[in-house]
């Protein structure tokens, strides 16, 4: 069996403060250490640009997908971590790279199921990111996003800005709203084999 080696750093540390410390202290260090591993993932989260498999549903990770491709003018983008202070930077750092290196892009659709909380900080660089991204005429959807997300948002005043006509409930209807039709190369669920 593989170990994360995070994980097994954790072990070892637990076990070296537990002999050289005591079983408190060695615990503390320790807790201590696994909030600094957090942090740290939650940092430099995994990202994602979403692209479309023609006959497949969904909506699939471009680097594990080269078969895959952007529907013309949209770029799809996931953020696998909640928006925090540490990391809010380096989303809206991501969305404007993967912008700016592609072609041109009308449409950005931020996959955010995966963001389970946001921060004042972060509200702050998705309000840079949103301005930046009207500046250049690109329109920020919001898809998948979270009921207590979007809540929190609210909270913040942002509901105002992002109205309902930002969200989707899915990507794939973010997707068809753009469009202004369904996709057509996939047929219904029974007549896949």
């Amino acid at each position: 069996m593989n170990v994360n080696p995070i994980e097994g750093l954790l072990s070892i540390a637990a076990f070296l403060g537990v002999v050289w410390v005591g079983v408190l202290e060695g615990i503390v260090i320790t807790i201590g250490l696994s909030f600094v591993a957090f942090v740290n993932e939650a940092w430099r989260p995994y990202r994602a640009e979403l692209v479309q498999i023609p006959g497949m549903r969904g909506y699939h990770d471009r680097s594990r997908h080269p078969e895959g491709h952007r529907i013309d003018g949209i770029v799809i983008l996931r953020f696998d971590a909640p928006l925090f202070f540490a990391n809010g930077g380096m989303f809206t750092d991501y969305v404007r790279s993967v912008v700016a290196a592609g072609p041109e892009v009308t449409t950005l659709i931020l996959a955010a199921e995966p963001i389970t909380d946001i921060d004042s900080t972060a509200v702050d660089d998705l309000v840079e990111l949103d301005d930046f991204l009207a500046n250049a005429g690109i329109t920020f959807l919001i898809a998948e996003m979270k009921g207590p997300v979007k809540d929190r948002l609210a909270r913040y005043g942002l509901d105002r800005r992002f109205g309902p006509e930002r969200f989707a409930p899915t990507v794939g209807a973010a997707v068809d709203a753009v469009l202004g039709h369904e996709r057509d190369d996939i047929g219904e669920p029974s007549d896949r084999s």
